[in-house]
C-alpha cells in the first residue's frame, strides 16, 4: 500500500516520529506567530517535542492493535477514539502548560491527522501483512 510500510518497525516509528515534530512545530509557529511570536516560538519547540513523543506511542500503540485487535470495523473504531481522546486531551494540556496563545487552532490539525493516521496506519498493517 504505502512505500513506508516495507521498512522495518523501528524505521517506520523513527520517521513518522521525526514527520510529525516537523510538520506540527511549523503549524504552531504559523498559527500563533501574529499573536505572540517569543510564545509562538516557545510552543512551537514544546508541541513539536510533544508530536514526536505522542507519534512514537500512538505508532507502538497502532502496532500491536494490528496485531492484537479482533478484525471487525467496531473494535477498530473503538480502539481510534479512545486513542485520539487521549491524544486530543494531553494535547491540550501540554499546549496550556506551555502557555500557547491559541490552544484550539494548533491542536484542531493534529486531532484530525491523528484520526486519519490511526486509521490508515493500522489498516496498512493489515493489509500490507508486516505484523
Amino acid at each position: 500500500m504505502f512505500a513506508v510500510f516495507k521498512l522495518s518497525p523501528v524505521w517506520r516509528l523513527l520517521l513518522m516520529a521525526v514527520g510529525a515534530f516537523l510538520i506540527y512545530a511549523s503549524w504552531t509557529l504559523w498559527v500563533n506567530y501574529n499573536l505572540d511570536p517569543a510564545a509562538a516560538f516557545f510552543s512551537a519547540w514544546v508541541y513539536g517535542l510533544y508530536s514526536f513523543s505522542i507519534t512514537l506511542l500512538l505508532s507502538v500503540t497502532n502496532e500491536i492493535a494490528a496485531k492484537k485487535l479482533n478484525h471487525g470495523a467496531r473494535a477498530l473504531a473503538m480502539f481510534i477514539t479512545v486513542q485520539t481522546g487521549f491524544m486530543i486531551g494531553v494535547s491540550y494540556l501540554v499546549n496550556y502548560l506551555a502557555g500557547t496563545p491559541d490552544i484550539i487552532k494548533t491542536i484542531a490539525l493534529g486531532a484530525i491527522l491523528s484520526i486519519i493516521f490511526s486509521t490508515s496506519y493500522v489498516l496498512g498493517l493489515r493489509q500490507s501483512k508486516l505484523h
